[in-house]
């Protein structure tokens, strides 16, 4: 599984652009920002996410614990800042597309 999954209609230019960022704890494991290494006695990123139904992350859980939470929010703000190239490489083809779409008017 990856960390970052681009949707795109390439036939047509009015579909919505899908980012989808699973929580994937791959690269989190082992890096506390992108590009820093943990450090040998930080567990931060070391936590189960889709091993155990009735884990604190199932999808059936709709309650967190402020732990559960705090993980949670650590990872998402990784994915996003290890994914922050991609993200930008989106909207400038956002952009691109639309610029494209007024010329054509």
């Amino acid at each position: 599984m990856k960390e970052c999954y681009v949707f795109r209609d390439e036939e047509n230019e009015k579909a919505p652009i899908v980012m989808h960022f699973p929580p994937i704890n791959r690269s989190f494991q082992h890096f506390s920002a992108p590009g820093v290494p943990r450090s040998p006695d930080d567990e931060g990123g070391k936590f189960k996410i889709y091993d155990d139904p009735d884990a604190p992350f199932s999808t059936y859980n709709f309650q967190y614990s402020n732990e559960s939470f705090d993980k949670l929010h650590n990872l998402t703000e990784f994915n996003t800042l290890n994914n922050i190239e991609k993200i930008k490489a989106e909207i400038r083809h956002c952009i691109e597309r639309l610029r494209k779409t007024n010329d054509n008017l």
